[in-house]
């Protein structure tokens, strides 16, 4: 990246604005170009320029900060700056980059600005080992790519199950925006509802011809696949212990 990303903030109260201009100012890879009060301004804004990262509050007086996705220039980077931490589910079904809620931490905005900059390097973005995953209470959950066992869709939202942890962490994440922030030579999607980590595969037994049973390094939780999903899998395990596995 040869030069600053040019960026839009976008809030109906000034004094956010303020403070998102004074913590930018710390992130010389960032200038903002302009400032919108309302998704109208914001739309007149996007007809003569074309930023490449926009901070965009969720409620405003007028319209939702979703109704302007259909104004965005497909290469924009959207992140969503919020009060509502019920919000974040929308947020990331619409694409955005990342989901900050106010008021903005700056460690945590430093975090956002790096995402940013992966995104926009002329070189290859480097594999984030840790993926934040927001939670149901709009707290942020860390997630190490090493501990995924597997990933399975509950209703609007996803468990992820871990090594060492009999809880599975709730997030407010499709199984569609996992699959987008894993990297596809480690993680195998095997159906919509489920992703799994093929390297923390302890056992892959074959009960019948309609259901296998996974089993895990690191736990003792078990996952029951039906044929098609095993198939799925069968294709992309190398090197692990499939006795009993689908033949």
């Amino acid at each position: 990246m040869n030069s600053p990303l040019k960026t839009l903030i976008v809030d109906d109260e000034p004094d956010v604005r303020q403070r998102l201009r004074v913590l930018l100012r710390a992130h010389p890879e960032i200038q903002i170009v302009g400032e919108a009060a309302s998704v109208a301004q914001a739309r007149a804004f996007l007809q003569d320029q074309t930023p490449a990262v926009v901070f965009l509050d969720m409620e405003m007086p007028g319209g939702s900060g979703l109704e302007l996705q259909p104004h965005l220039p497909k290469k924009t980077r959207t992140v969503f700056v919020t009060a509502y931490p019920d919000y974040a589910h929308n947020a990331f079904h619409f694409g955005a980059l990342d989901y900050l809620l106010k008021p903005v931490d700056p460690d945590r905005l430093a975090v956002t600005i790096e995402r940013l900059l992966e995104r926009y390097s002329d070189a290859p973005a480097p594999v984030s080992e840790v993926i934040d995953c927001p939670g149901i209470a709009g707290q942020i959950v860390r997630i190490p790519l090493a501990e995924i066992l597997w990933i399975e869709s509950h209703q609007n939202y996803t468990l992820v199950y871990r090594k060492d942890d009999p809880q599975a962490s709730l997030c407010r994440q499709t199984v569609a925006g996992w699959e987008s922030l894993l990297p596809a030579d480690r993680f195998v999607k095997v159906g919509r509802s489920k992703i799994i980590h093929p390297a923390s595969i302890r056992i892959v037994r074959w009960t019948s011809r309609l259901k296998t049973v996974v089993s895990f390094l690191g736990s003792d939780q078990e996952l029951q696949l039906g044929r098609a999903a095993a198939l799925r899998l069968k294709t992309h395990m190398k090197g692990i212990d499939t006795r009993g596995s689908v033949p």
